[in-house]
């Protein structure tokens, strides 16, 4: 699922990059692409973030419950 969120956040910003340059080139056009850009990187880091929480999470169960998991 992370890779296809990734996937989908790469595909929209690419999109919007290419529609940003239909009627040229801009510096708004460069601080609209750069904040795209920031958004699909922090999306991404979220995603990553919350599936090492949710590994520990499991990595702790396990080894509460007896059981072990490979690291």
């Amino acid at each position: 699922m992370k890779d296809l969120k990734r996937a989908a956040r790469d595909l929209v910003t690419r999109g919007k990059e290419a529609g940003r340059e239909v009627d040229g080139h801009s510096t708004s056009d460069d601080i609209g692409n750069a904040g795209d850009r920031v958004r699909q990187a922090y999306g991404n880091a979220r995603d990553e973030a919350r599936d090492e929480a949710r590994k520990s999470r499991s990595r702790a169960d396990d080894d509460r419950s007896g059981r072990r998991s490979d690291p």
